[in-house]
């Protein structure tokens, strides 16, 4: 079964959210299960990592309900690096 606690398991979800339901639903889809419940402009960096990562593991991102508890290499290796980015890109202007 997915995992139901984590931080790992909430950010995957929130980029598939992100990635494949309509925006109009982002804070509206399956709020039991890591319903993302951020600002917009932490939906929309999710979005933006989610593009990132789904060139290196798209089965992660192609339902936030089919793609539950996927914990590939390479999903991790890639979401990993999307903290690197971002916080490169926040603290080293």
């Amino acid at each position: 079964t997915p995992p139901r606690f984590g931080d790992f398991e909430a950010q995957r979800n929130w980029m598939a959210i992100t990635l494949s339901v309509p925006i109009r639903l982002w804070y509206k889809f399956d709020l039991e299960y890591w319903g993302l419940d951020y600002p917009p402009l932490t939906a929309f960096h999710s979005y933006v990592c989610g593009l990132y990562v789904r060139v290196f593991e798209p089965d992660a991102m192609v339902s936030p309900i089919t793609s539950r508890g996927i914990e590939t290499e390479a999903l991790k290796t890639a979401m990993r690096t999307t903290v690197l980015f971002s916080d490169l890109a926040i603290f080293m202007p």
